[in-house]
């Protein structure tokens, strides 16, 4: 099945909270660094004024365990976000299909909390979407990470896609077993590869969506979301 698939409609970027450019290393001129800060909090705490961008942080401050984070609101409320090396075309994106239209949101950073490495799979800060469609009442514009939909219903085509790619971390995706598949005449499946590092997915149906919670959302869509989506950390 063809993973780069051309979209259509309006395109949309959101990239807040980044006041440095992408690949930018850690700033310079911080005084009194931790040896192995947690969070980006712990970071800030350590070296007043510090300003958004990269750091390495460590899982449970061990410094044999280190991670490349992306640190945002630096001057506000500091929050971590998962650096995804890997991108392009059919990698890190979540789509939507109905009928001859296509949504898709494509991920290159996503948020995490630096404590449980849970993945908050509805913050779309540093996501691009592109495409409009509608699902029943409700106009889709952009997905959460780590979803797939589809309400075309051409059984046993599955055109609802997704894909997580953690390579280039330290991260795997903990389970498979994290995903539901809901909607009418709905089916589909995440298939797990490169040692659990990436997962595709791939969903069917009238109005069928796969999501990692066994709650159904309605719509894993726009705003929704949630720390959902359990990642380990295993270098």
């Amino acid at each position: 099945m063809d993973l780069t698939a051309t979209v259509t409609g309006s395109e949309t970027e959101s990239t807040t909270g980044a006041s440095t450019g992408e690949g930018s290393t850690a700033p310079t001129g911080t005084e009194g660094p931790i040896p192995s800060p947690r969070s980006c909090a712990e970071v800030l705490i350590a070296s007043p004024g510090a300003a958004d961008g990269e750091y390495t942080l460590y899982a449970d401050g061990d410094p044999a365990r280190p991670w490349q984070a992306w640190c945002s609101q630096m001057d506000k409320e500091p929050a971590e976000y998962l650096i995804l090396p890997m991108s392009g075309d059919g990698i890190n994106f979540s789509q939507y299909v109905s009928g001859d239209t296509t949504v898709r949101t494509m991920y290159s950073r996503v948020r995490v909390d630096p404590h449980s490495f849970l993945v908050e799979i509805g913050d779309q800060t540093f996501a691009r979407s592109t495409g409009q469609a509608m699902a029943g009442t409700i106009v889709v514009a952009s997905l959460a990470y780590a979803v797939a939909m589809d309400s075309t219903g051409h059984l046993p085509e599955h055109l609802g896609l997704g894909n997580i790619d953690l390579r280039g971390t330290p991260f795997t995706v903990s389970s498979t077993t994290q995903w539901s598949v809901f909607g009418f005449n709905a089916d589909g499946s995440a298939a797990p590869s490169s040692d659990d590092q990436v997962v595709d997915l791939q969903v069917a149906g009238a109005s069928g969506y796969i999501v990692p919670t066994a709650v159904d959302p309605g719509c894993p869509c726009n705003a929704w979301g949630g720390s959902l989506l359990q990642l380990a950390y295993t270098l």
